[in-house]
């Protein structure tokens, strides 16, 4: 049989499981953010015709 500081220890854990499932969803969505920009600023540079820029970036986004 439960007692009531059985429930509250399993809505504890339930509500922490809440919570680390939305600290790795917004990391996720950071990281696919800060990717999706990198793309844009390397295809603005590109399409500049700045390659000597573009492949420092590129060679700074990979060390």
């Amino acid at each position: 049989m439960l007692g009531s500081s059985d429930f509250t220890t399993l809505s504890q854990f339930a509500m922490g499981l809440i919570y680390l499932g939305q600290l790795i969803y917004s990391a996720e969505t950071t990281s696919y953010m800060v990717d999706s920009e990198y793309a844009l600023v390397s295809r603005l540079l590109h399409r500049h015709r700045l390659r000597k820029i573009s492949r420092l970036i590129d060679v700074g986004a990979f060390l």
